[in-house]
């Protein structure tokens, strides 16, 4: 599982995406040969994705809030983590919502995420605190024969 961990790890592409917050003073940001400029199109499409019953787009709707778009997509759903819920604007930025004061806005995404499973927590633990005591008991084999040799 860990070995599995590490090569899909290993596969990750970095989007390198840097976002420009309202309070940014261009003039300090320089570009560097192959950046990319990227301005997102004008959208009143909400997206809903993660642990919810069926995710989705939706168009967006002024007198809506938060909860509303989570309730039209048939709630949560089992897996769901109902504190772990993010807004991701159109620009880029990520905020926990229960901390965020603002509303939802045409563009924006909501992630709902998951419930963590403490019974997979616990076998990584053990497997990580195995392959560490396999790898010290390595190194002083090692460590051993080099000295001897």
């Amino acid at each position: 599982m860990v070995l599995n961990f590490i090569d899909r790890a290993k596969k990750v592409e970095l989007k390198g995406q840097v976002v420009i917050n309202r309070d940014t003073n261009l003039s300090n940001v320089l570009l560097e040969s192959g950046d990319e400029i990227y301005i997102p199109k004008k959208s009143h499409i909400i997206i809903v994705q993660g642990e919810v019953m069926l995710p989705g787009a939706q168009t967006y709707v002024a007198s809506m809030e938060f909860d509303d778009y989570i309730d039209s997509c048939g709630g949560y759903n089992d897996r769901a983590d109902k504190g772990s819920r993010l807004l991701i604007k159109s620009n880029g930025q990520v905020f926990n919502y229960d901390d965020y004061d603002g509303i939802v806005q045409p563009g924006d995404s909501i992630l709902v995420l998951s419930k963590i499973d403490t019974k997979y927590l616990q076998v990584a633990k053990d497997l990580t605190q195995i392959m560490y005591q396999v790898a010290v008991g390595a190194a002083v084999v090692l460590s051993f024969d080099n000295n001897n040799n």
